[in-house]
């Protein structure tokens, strides 16, 4: 009786499903990556969050009259309108000689692309200024502001836009023709013909028709018109009442201005004259002799001592002598003796 067979060749064994270290490194690598990641997430929300309460109660503490610093603009620069009215132009050695670029330090070569800045004649590369002026409004040497629109609101100085005379709206026409003030000078004005200034309210129509203004004998000014003098006189009046609280009337202001210009004419008359005594070296002759001669006296003996010396066109001398002469009666004629 034969036994039954089991067949051993058809059966596989059963592995082991058991990771690999390479896995499992893998995995807790990649976990410890996640952890930390959200860690710093979460712990530096938290921190953020910390600081920005700590700011809250350390401003709230703060007393209300210190004076908090300001934040820039997010636009501190010049407005490109402003920057491409300030002209180009090339650079040139021979002109201008050697200089070189405040901003970059750079020497200036011939046909290099400059602006200037009209306002106060100072140049730089055309790229080192449009550089400057995207976080600036000021020249980089002068410091000036030139965002003149906005300037001019923040002037701290007092403008004067009414007459300090009358008070109504000052103008040049106003301060200098058609004011109370100025008409009381015009009207005392030693003119021939005053009217000419009178009859219009315009000052460039004032000034032209002072070419036919004839200064009166009395004022002593003939080489000038006494209008330049006035005006100019007004506006220091006008100047001084602002500045040093100084008034004048019409008539001190006609006088100032009247004896300014005769100490001007003066002067000018001295200058003439002493142009007028400068005259050319006369040419000597080549045949001519220069004698200098002197003569010395004795009362007591009354005798006189004559010298004398020859000197050609040329400086040089070439003959001199001296003799006694008696019975000489003065000085006088010890003089008359030497002269040849």
């Amino acid at each position: 009786m034969s036994m039954p067979t089991t067949e051993t060749n058809n059966i596989k064994p059963v592995r082991n499903l058991v990771s690999t270290p390479v896995t499992i490194y893998l995995t807790g690598g990649l976990l410890i990556i996640l952890t930390g990641f959200f860690s710093f997430f979460f712990c530096g929300s938290f921190l953020k969050k910390l600081l920005n309460i700590w700011n809250n109660l350390r401003n709230r503490n703060r007393p209300s009259n210190l004076i908090q610093p300001s934040i820039p603009p997010e636009h501190a620069g010049l407005g490109s309108k402003i920057i491409q009215s300030f002209p180009e132009f090339p650079y040139s050695v021979k002109d201008r000689g050697m200089d070189q670029c405040s901003i970059c330090l750079i020497d200036f070569m011939d046909d290099d692309t400059m602006r200037l800045i009209s306002t106060c004649n100072h140049f730089f590369h055309t790229i080192c200024i449009d550089l400057w002026f995207e976080s600036h409004k000021t020249c980089p040497v002068y410091r000036c502001e030139l965002d003149v629109h906005k300037k001019s609101s923040r002037l701290f100085l007092k403008l004067y836009t009414k007459c300090v005379f009358c008070g109504l709206q000052e103008t040049v026409d106003h301060l200098f023709i058609s004011c109370q003030f100025a008409t009381s000078v015009w009207e005392a004005a030693p003119f021939s013909n005053v009217q000419a200034t009178l009859g219009t309210t315009n000052f460039t129509s004032a000034l032209q028709a002072s070419r036919k203004l004839v200064n009166l004998p009395p004022t002593g000014v003939h080489l000038v018109s006494l209008f330049p003098w006035i005006v100019w006189t007004i506006w220091l009046t006008r100047n001084q009442r602002i500045f040093q609280n100084r008034e004048f009337d019409g008539m001190a202001t006609l006088t100032k201005a009247t004896t300014d210009a005769r100490e001007w004419q003066q002067a000018q008359q001295e200058v003439h004259r002493a142009i007028e005594l400068q005259t050319d070296p006369e040419i000597q002759p080549t045949s001519t002799i220069i004698i200098n001669t002197d003569a010395a006296w004795k009362e007591e003996t009354k005798t006189a001592g004559i010298a004398w010396i020859f000197y050609d066109v040329n400086g040089k001398p070439f003959r001199q002598g001296s003799g006694t002469e008696e019975w000489v009666s003065s000085p006088i004629m010890a003089e008359a003796l030497c002269h040849p």
